[in-house]
């Protein structure tokens, strides 16, 4: 069932989804949650109130948030925080009901180092009649998950190997993670994923092929 509804604060920004709410971006980076249903509207602190801003801005301004994740339903509860990736996949950070100012969340870590994993791949290849012979094995694909669990007392976040009883979903808009428990046919402490990658659905035949759940 598709239903044609106009929102019109939503209009001419980048919106993402949790738990049924859209987290709006506008062209003067303003940042909000909205509920396109209730029409209930939460400002959000301004996106130039993260961490070292100036240094990192990213345009346009509606491409400042690339990923947004509610721990809670704002319509049930005011005891929620929203998390959310910022600055082109570079950083952490959450707000909360009365902040002012967004809040980063650091690694405890002493250096990037990535974690190898093995994961189920399904490759895409591009559609060989519109690309050179020497690109014609070019493909893609999710390789490794890293997983961090966060602090948010010390506003620090660990690596860890283990989901214990969680299971992730994930993929290029909203994510979630369950207790594998409550549904039998789940794989505790695996993580499900979709294709996340945008510019192969404009550049590659079908595009959408990277998903699959890691081992």
């Amino acid at each position: 069932m598709i239903l044609n509804k106009r929102i019109p604060k939503a209009s001419r920004k980048r919106c993402l989804e949790s738990m049924g709410w859209l987290i709006t971006v506008g062209e003067e980076g303003e940042i909000s949650l909205l509920h396109p249903f209730s029409d209930v509207h939460i400002e959000l602190p301004h996106q130039n109130t993260t961490v070292e801003y100036t240094n990192h801005q990213i345009n346009p301004l509606t491409c400042f948030i690339s990923k947004a994740v509610l721990s809670a339903t704002p319509s049930h509860t005011s005891d929620y925080l929203l998390m959310v990736i910022d600055r082109n996949f570079r950083f952490l950070s959450f707000w909360r009901p009365g902040d002012i100012r967004w809040t980063r969340v650091t690694w405890e870590g002493n250096n990037h180092r990535l974690v190898q994993n093995d994961c189920d791949r399904i490759p895409l290849t591009r559609n060989l009649e519109e690309i050179s012979d020497a690109d014609r094995d070019v493909t893609y694909g999710t390789r490794y998950f890293q997983v961090f669990q966060v602090d948010l007392a010390a506003v620090k976040m660990t690596e860890t190997k283990e989901l214990g009883d969680a299971t992730f979903f994930l993929g290029a808009n909203a994510s979630l993670s369950v207790q594998a428990l409550r549904y039998p046919r789940i794989k505790p402490n695996h993580i499900y994923f979709t294709d996340d990658f945008y510019e192969t659905y404009m550049s590659y035949k079908g595009g959408s092929l990277d998903m699959g759940c890691s081992t």
